[in-house]
Formats: C-alpha cells, sequence, structure tokens
C-alpha cells in the first residue's frame, strides 16, 4: 500500500456539504446518547455527593508521556461518542464505542436478551483501528506536531454486525498546542471499502489527504506532549 501525501486538501466546501449529509442521521443518535449519559451521570452524582475523590497533581518527578499522545476527542464524525485515541512510535490506535456486552453480561441478561444479543454485542456503533506497522514517525518539534505513517486494520461494526474489516494506509497527526493556550488535537486519515467519501455520506472528508475519510479533533481528555 502506499502511504499518503501530507498535502492538505483545499475543497473546504466539499467538505462542509459532505458534513451537512451526515448532521439529520447524527442529530438523534447524539441528543439521545447525550441524554442517556446526562441521567445516568446525574444519578451517580447525586449517589456520591459525599464522596468526591480529590484530584492531586503528578509529582514534578513522575514519569511524563513524551513524544506520544493518547486521549478522547468527540466531533460529528463519531455522532458526539468518545473516540479514544493513541500515538506512539510502535502503536497507533483509534476506537470507538457506546457500550457492549460480555459473557457475564449476557448471563445476567438471559434468558431473553442475553439470548438476542449474545457475548461479544458491540452495541449500534463501534468501530477500533490500530496500526500493523508504523512505518515513519516524524517528531517536529518547532512546530509542535507529531506525524505517523504506516498501515492499519480498520474494524467497522453496526448493529453488533460487521460491515467492514479491512488494511488501510493511513496518516495520523497529532499536535500539543498547550503553548498557545489551546487544546491538543488528534487526526487519523484512512480509507476503506466502508469508509470512502465517494460512496459514504457518512465518511468524513480528510483535510490532510485527498479522497482519504477522517477522525480526529480537539482532545477533551489527555494530551498530545511534544519534548523540548
Amino acid at each position: 500500500m502506499s502511504e499518503p501525501s501530507t498535502q492538505p486538501t483545499e475543497d473546504s466546501a466539499e467538505v462542509e456539504n459532505k458534513n451537512m449529509g451526515r448532521r439529520a442521521f447524527m442529530r438523534t443518535s447524539a441528543m439521545g446518547a447525550a441524554a442517556v449519559a446526562a441521567v445516568g451521570v446525574a444519578a451517580t452524582a447525586v449517589g456520591h455527593a459525599h464522596h468526591v475523590p480529590q484530584v492531586r497533581a503528578a509529582a514534578a518527578s513522575s514519569p511524563v508521556l513524551e513524544d506520544g499522545g493518547a486521549g478522547f476527542h468527540a466531533e460529528m464524525g463519531t455522532m458526539q461518542m468518545l473516540s479514544a485515541a493513541t500515538l506512539s512510535p510502535k502503536l497507533v490506535t483509534c476506537a470507538v464505542g457506546q457500550m457492549g456486552l460480555n459473557s457475564d453480561m449476557v448471563a445476567a441478561l438471559q434468558p431473553v436478551l442475553g439470548k438476542v444479543f449474545g457475548p461479544g454485542f458491540t452495541g449500534p456503533f463501534a468501530m477500533l483501528m490500530f496500526a500493523e506497522e508504523v512505518t515513519s514517525y516524524d517528531v517536529d518539534r518547532s512546530a509542535k506536531m507529531i506525524t505517523a505513517k504506516g498501515t492499519m486494520r480498520s474494524i467497522t461494526k453496526i448493529g453488533g454486525l460487521t460491515i467492514d474489516d479491512a488494511m488501510t494506509p493511513f496518516l495520523a497527526i497529532g499536535t500539543d498546542n498547550k503553548a498557545k493556550g489551546t487544546p491538543d488535537t488528534f487526526f487519523l486519515s484512512y480509507k476503506t471499502p466502508f469508509w470512502n467519501t465517494a460512496t459514504n455520506p457518512l465518511a468524513t472528508p480528510s483535510q490532510f489527504v485527498s479522497g482519504f475519510s477522517q477522525f480526529g479533533g480537539e482532545l477533551i481528555m489527555g494530551q498530545v506532549n511534544v519534548a523540548p
């Protein structure tokens, strides 16, 4: 597989048109998930109002993440679901999902729901991408940017059914924006038979590689860290 170029695409109007086509589909899912999450969080917070743990800053001598990244992002491409991402010289990943069932939960849901869903059920939508090979890993210390290229496996399930399982070249870009006072960012560009912007209106066009799809955005948890 040929490696993707790092040249950004220029047709922002095309990107916006693609996004418009996804919003109607995603709005209901995102709002429903947000409502369920809000109720759950509120109930948990009330039940533990008197048991809030104290968060302490790491000691100055503690190990720190260096020339890598790990965190959560959420955007229209993930239907506002949290997406976990990692960036390192040996492994690049991105994963999205809402819920899942293991064998213990299936047993607890017997006899009806356990049989309907079965062990390994991944909810309404789940996607996992992980690098099989990282062929280049460039750290630009002046720009505070990390660029990784290689080949990754991309697996997508909808309603528990696998609809895409493919290998793809990828381009991952993480930026350390702490000096600017803005959130760090992570973007992953890739292309599979399902995640193809020419045929799938749910695919977000990459701003870095023409013809590729993209996941990523501001990290709402975690960080990208480029050492001085």
